[in-house]
This record gives C-alpha cells, sequence and structure tokens, in this order.
C-alpha cells in the first residue's frame, strides 16, 4: 500500500508538498482503514476536491509517472527528454523536480526516491526500513565533473551486470536498467508499480488511440473478454445501476487490420477486435442487442471505470481516477467507494485515489480522506488533508463546511 509521497517543482506544485494516506489512531474503526507492516494505520480511500485549474489532476500525475518511469523509461531513446514539466510560471527555474514515495511490499517498508530535470537523472535511490531506520539498498548520483553517475548498492542482490549502464544512461531508472538484465530484486519492485490502474496520462507524450473515450470501449471490451470473472462482476454492477440493461456481450468485430484506427499496443498481441454490445428486453419479451456507444454516456463511463477499477480490487495496488463522477449518478460513486472499503471486494486492501467536482461525495468521506487543492495567484499549487486543518472535527458536516467556503479550495465566483 502506498503510504506517503512528497513532491517538489513538479507540474504546477512549485513548494513541496505531501500526499499521506498514513492517519493516526483516533480515526473512525471502520473497514475504510487498515494497519500497515508497522501497525500504522491507513486509508484505503483518498479524495481530492478543488477550483478548476487547482492541480487536481497534476497530483493525480504522479504516482502514474513514476510507476512509468520505473518500470518504462529505459525504452526512451538515449538522446530524448524525460516527459514532464517543472513548474513553468518561473523564468528562472533550475531546480530540479524532486518525488519520493513510500509504499509497504512484502511485509516491508520502502521508499523510492528521484531528483531529475527534463535531461536526466540527478539522484535515485531505494531505501528499506529496517531496525527503526531508513537503510539504502541502493543510490545513484550524477557527477559533472566526472560526467557519469556513482552507483553504491547495499544488500540489493548481484548489481554487477547492471551497475556500469546505469552509470552512464541519463534519461532511465536504475530499476528499468536492471529490468534488461532480469535483476530479480529490481523485478520485484518494479511489479509493484505494476498494480496501478489509471485514467491519467502516465507522461507528457501525446495522447495515443487508445487514450480516446470511443476507443476505450474497445480496450474494455477486449480486457474483459480475456478476464471472464471480471466480466461477470462487471455486468452485475452495470445491470444494477442501469435499470433497461439485462445483460452485456462482449463479440468479435473483426479484425485489427480491418479495422486500422484500432491497431492499438493493447491490440498488437491479439489479431481479433471485440466491441461490447448491450442485451435490453422489450415490453414483448424479446431481446434487443444494442451496440455499446448508443448506451447512455454514464453506462459507457461506468464500463471503461470497471475495466481499469476490477484488476485493482482483485489483484491489489491503486486506481487514480481524474473525475470519478464523470456522467455518473452520487449514488454510484458511494458505491464504488463502497467497492473498496468492504473487505469482501477488496480482500488485498487496493486503493482509491480520486478527484472530483461533486462535493456531495464528502458527505461518505471522513475529514482524513479529503484531499484540498487550490492554486496562488502565481499558479502554485498546494494540498491540504482536511484534518490538518485546525479546528476541525470529526462530527463536522464538511461537507456543509466546505460549501460555504470555510476550508477555502473552492471557486472564486
Amino acid at each position: 500500500m502506498i503510504r506517503e509521497i512528497t513532491v517538489k517543482n513538479f507540474y504546477s506544485f512549485k513548494e513541496k508538498n505531501k500526499i499521506s494516506f498514513m492517519v493516526n489512531k483516533k480515526t473512525p474503526c471502520t473497514d475504510a482503514y487498515v494497519d500497515s507492516t508497522n501497525k500504522e494505520r491507513l486509508t484505503k480511500i483518498l479524495a481530492c476536491f478543488g477550483p478548476n485549474a487547482s492541480g487536481k489532476t497534476n497530483l493525480l500525475k504522479i504516482i502514474p509517472f513514476i510507476s512509468w518511469f520505473i518500470n518504462d523509461s529505459f525504452n526512451l531513446k538515449p538522446d530524448e527528454k524525460i516527459p514532464f514539466s517543472k513548474f513553468l510560471f518561473e523564468k528562472k527555474n533550475k531546480e530540479p523536480a524532486e518525488i519520493s514515495i513510500c509504499f509497504d511490499h512484502l511485509n516491508k517498508i520502502y521508499r523510492y526516491s528521484i531528483s531529475m530535470n527534463e535531461f536526466q537523472v540527478l539522484n535515485e535511490s531505494l531505501h528499506v526500513y529496517e531496525s527503526k531506520s531508513f537503510k539504502y539498498l541502493f543510490k545513484r548520483a550524477w557527477s559533472e565533473s566526472r560526467n557519469q553517475y556513482s552507483f553504491l548498492a547495499q544488500n540489493y542482490g548481484q548489481t554487477k551486470s547492471f551497475a556500469e549502464p546505469v552509470k552512464k544512461r541519463k534519461n532511465a531508472s536504475a530499476l528499468s536498467i536492471a529490468l534488461q538484465y532480469e535483476h530479480e530484486e529490481s523485478k520485484s519492485i518494479t511489479a509493484y508499480f505494476s498494480n496501478i490502474s489509471t485514467n491519467v496520462r502516465k507522461n507528457d507524450k501525446p495522447d495515443t488511440q487508445d487514450e480516446v473515450h470511443f476507443l476505450q470501449l474497445f480496450t474494455s471490451a477486449k480486457y474483459f473478454n480475456e478476464n471472464p470473472d471480471h466480466m461477470n462482476q462487471a455486468q452485475k454492477l452495470l445491470t444494477k445501476f442501469d435499470l433497461g440493461l439485462t445483460a452485456v456481450k462482449t463479440e468479435e468485430i473483426g479484425k485489427k487490420t480491418d479495422v486500422k484506427p484500432l491497431d492499438t499496443s493493447e491490440n498488437s498481441d491479439n489479431s481479433k477486435v471485440y466491441f461490447p454490445f448491450g442485451v435490453h428486453i422489450g415490453k414483448d419479451k424479446s431481446k434487443h442487442k444494442l451496440a455499446f456507444f448508443l448506451e447512455s454516456h454514464g453506462t459507457q463511463h461506468l464500463y471503461v471505470l470497471l475495466r481499469k477499477i476490477l484488476p485493482v480490487l482483485n489483484n491489489g495496488g491503486i486506481a487514480i481516477i481524474d473525475e470519478l463522477e464523470d456522467d455518473l449518478h452520487p449514488h454510484i460513486i458511494r458505491s464504488i467507494i463502497d467497492l473498496f472499503i468492504s473487505r469482501k471486494s477488496n480482500p488485498k486492501n487496493a486503493q482509491l485515489l480520486f478527484s472530483s467536482h461533486s462535493i456531495e461525495i464528502m458527505k461518505y468521506l471522513d475529514k482524513y480522506q479529503v484531499l484540498l487543492v487550490e492554486k496562488d495567484e502565481y499558479g502554485c499549487s498546494r494540498m491540504l488533508r482536511l484534518d490538518e486543518i485546525k479546528g476541525v472535527r470529526s462530527d463536522d458536516n464538511i461537507y456543509a463546511k466546505y460549501d460555504s467556503g470555510a476550508y477555502g479550495a473552492i471557486p472564486n465566483i
């Protein structure tokens, strides 16, 4: 589980900010919270609220970017820029971006940290918590005078095979380099960061076709066709919330060579193209099949959303969803949150981090689960968890108080 993230000079977050899933012992005794590796409590749910352009999406980019950088940055060309942005509204901003993420994995607590600019990694390290302190497993630092990295590894298995490449490759993580050499310890860490599902772009590369909503229906259909258990779960939820829908079927509609725009990475390993259809019962008991792009926007969105969250609920990890309420009724949003809270539907303590403009959702959350995001007049975003505001009580009507402007982070209208 994710414990805590700190970020600095990353997109609109110029100053150091913290996202924490760690809570104190005063939190309610509900299944929304779970004991971590060292018995500290963590929340499964964290929701971001704030005005338009306050930085909510930039906040949600942090974990997907780290996931991509740890796993896939080796795929960049050696002279290619690292696809992210530092804080833009400062001409002489020569400071590096900094991200640190602390997480539980295999009954241990790890901390991964990175300092970088658009062209190269400056510092990178992985620590593990042992005997009441963090001890490094590896660390590398750029030496301008020597024009290469120093790389130190301690208790990190056999690193000889990839130590030299790590000292030379500027725009790739040490972990992604180690993966090329089948390094077991690195494979374990990168596998953890593979259990992240999101509708947020992982980096600043241009949108690919499968990120367009219509094409997401195709990739979701392909996924559900290959994972019938998840399809059954999705069908139960879809038919529950759409009163006219009695079933959802996935059908092969051709080959990817027949439909060239659908030749996305998710379809590249399979020549078959699939599409979802809704099944409806007429008044005369006759069955009618409806292509999913003719279903309501809410039903389409929920179908694509379930493809994002069901794997996380079943396998563990974290789902990061921007604008969770998009085209969905508030009762459906509450049901999605309940899926993560329930021990039955979430046996591996998956987490949900999401943004929303639907402030009614606050009625279902505690002050430890609400993250407020706002931006100052100079374009700097900052975040603050609601329980960090002095005077906020556990029994406060946080929805009413936020709506009245008592906590800030609302549009200036």
